[in-house]
């Protein structure tokens, strides 16, 4: 093992990033804080379990890690602030688990995936010397890693140990059954269509299909905002993804229509995209390669007869993520032969999986050890991207 992760609390440093910085006024009251070695979750229990607030009450923009120094913020509504006996009552509970920052009022409430992405500082500390020709094919994937990117796999803070999120609720859609309507259950449900994502982004990497042929593509790596277009031959079909929705909202899979218009493809501008499944699922086309990807996940994972009626149940959505990911103002340097990153990552992608691809090849031992393998449903546990 060349390297290891996460050995001080230090060596893992992630702060969010928002879309927009909170205006000063409105009825949603924003708190960033600071919290070591506690995940997010805790976070929100403790102030559940000791206020007058439910779960939907607290806004948050994603889940931090909590191994490390993690940066992050909540919103609550004015009206609950109230009920809570005012802003002092929150940041007494508050501080008892985190650092206060900064606080702002803003017109909209935070929300999963609101956020613009997080910026990330990591020390791979050493614990053996690293040869010439393993210093130079480092320093390589790293500069690959920079134009081309890295696979953009969903990490195991969604997964939990041993994937026991996935493993409570796979009978909801093997079975069909039904339980309570709550954001753990929900929660628990993305962990299923999460892990079934990397299964496929493992097998198609693995058999040299980044893209193919009539491949779902988008422009950025965030719902709001983005272009969708198929690809074929090198050009981008570009279509009207929403217009399609709204025609066939009730469909349980719909396909690409309404299309307007023919590009150049460009390469590091437009990403193709997976299937995290849901409700009314948008689908690459019929008689496709691409398709019969979507087609092979769908029957891998069991989705059907029973994932639609249940992700319907729950008012869950399918939707396409990018398979691989550019880290955006990637810096690195040799400090004492411990390796120093430091890049912003989109909302929704993981540093886990960019460091795990950087260390694949040049030190399997070091990912095993420091838990730097992709998550995946059923395959060899030891087995690295």
């Amino acid at each position: 093992m060349h390297f290891v992760f996460k050995e001080q609390i230090e060596d893992f440093i992630v702060e969010e990033v928002l879309e927009e910085a909170p205006c000063g006024h409105g009825e949603s009251y924003y708190i960033f804080f600071e919290k070591r070695e506690i995940n997010t979750m805790e976070v929100v229990e403790h102030l559940i379990q000791n206020l007058p607030l439910k779960r939907e009450d607290i806004g948050i923009a994603g889940l931090k890690d909590k191994a490390g120094i993690t940066r992050q913020r909540l919103s609550i509504y004015k009206k609950k602030i109230k009920q809570c006996w005012g802003i002092d009552q929150i940041s007494h509970f508050l501080k008892q688990k985190v650092r206060l920052i900064s606080s702002n009022w803003h017109t909209e409430p935070l929300a999963v995936g609101k956020n613009k992405g997080n910026l990330f500082e990591i020390r791979l500390r050493k614990r053996s010397a690293l040869n010439n020709k393993q210093i130079q094919a480092l320093e390589e994937k790293i500069e690959e890693v920079k134009k081309s990117g890295f696979p953009n796999a969903f990490w195991v803070q969604r997964f939990w140990k041993g994937n026991k999120n996935y493993k409570k609720v796979e009978p909801l859609f093997i079975e069909g059954v039904r339980g309570e309507l709550s954001y753990e259950v929900r929660f628990k449900l993305q962990a299923f269509w999460s892990l079934w994502f990397n299964e496929l982004l493992l097998q198609r990497f693995n058999n040299g299909k980044k893209i193919l042929d009539w491949d779902i593509m988008v422009n950025q790596y965030n719902a709001f905002g983005t272009k969708v277009a198929v690809y074929q031959g090198g050009k981008l079909h570009h279509f009207d993804y929403w217009k399609c929705k709204q025609e066939q909202e009730k469909s349980d899979f719909f396909e690409p229509d309404h299309f307007s218009f023919v590009s150049d493809y460009e390469e590091g501008k437009w990403f193709s995209t997976g299937c995290v499944l849901g409700d009314n699922q948008l689908l690459a086309p019929s008689g496709s390669e691409a398709r019969k990807w979507d087609e092979e996940l769908i029957k891998q994972s069991k989705f059907l007869p029973h994932g639609v009626e249940v992700s319907r149940f729950y008012r869950l959505y399918g939707f396409r993520r990018p398979l691989r990911v550019i880290p955006q103002s990637l810096e690195w340097k040799w400090d004492s032969w411990d390796l120093l990153l430091k890049f912003r990552l989109p909302t929704g992608a993981y540093a886990s999986s960019l460091l795990g691809y950087l260390l694949a090849e040049i030190d399997p031992m070091g990912c095993i050890s420091n838990s730097l393998i992709i998550p995946r449903v059923k395959k060899d546990e030891n087995e690295i991207l």
